[in-house]
């Protein structure tokens, strides 16, 4: 799963994270802003590969390459240890398949995005030429199936929730 990580995982990700300089006492965006230089510079994103070591974080760390899986793990992951506040989720290219919450498909359901509620934005980790807050052409507009978690104790568990992933407003 994406937020079940192996102790191996977390220790890897903290290191990690210190390689990236992401501190406690950063503000929010500066975390989001140097997890997500730090993987979209250094971490190869191929969407071919497959195995184990495409998707588990420390091997990904380790070889510098993961697959969509691995590449999305790996920003739960940094996030979560981090202590940044998001949302992981899914949609779909709204050029081809909007997303249509009125009828069951998941079939093209097949692009991760990561919404944080105290910024109101959203970020695309498989999309390396983008930088958050920008997002492809192909999720504006379209609907985004957020799973929002909550833990209580050693239990974690999610709530789906819908949002549109709006454009940024034009800056005058």
């Amino acid at each position: 799963g994406y937020y079940n990580f192996s102790s191996k995982e977390k220790h890897a990700v903290q290191k990690y994270l210190e390689q990236l300089q992401v501190n406690d006492n950063d503000a929010e965006i500066d975390k989001i802003s140097k997890i997500e230089d730090g993987i979209k510079s250094n971490i190869v994103f191929n969407k071919d590969l497959e195995g184990d070591a495409a998707k588990d974080i420390d091997k990904v760390i380790t070889n510098k390459t993961a697959n969509e899986e691995g590449y999305a793990r790996l920003f739960t992951a940094c996030f979560t240890l981090a202590s940044v506040k998001h949302e992981f989720g899914v949609s779909s290219n709204r050029f081809e398949h909007p997303l249509d919450e009125d009828f069951e498909n998941w079939n093209y359901l097949n692009t991760y995005v990561i919404y944080f509620p105290n910024e109101g934005q959203f970020l695309a980790p498989s999309y390396i030429y983008y930088r958050y807050p920008v997002v492809p052409p192909s999720l504006l507009t379209n609907k985004v199936i957020l799973s929002k978690t909550t833990t209580i104790g050693d239990v974690t568990s999610a709530v789906a929730d819908i949002r549109e992933v709006a454009p940024l407003p034009i800056k005058e």
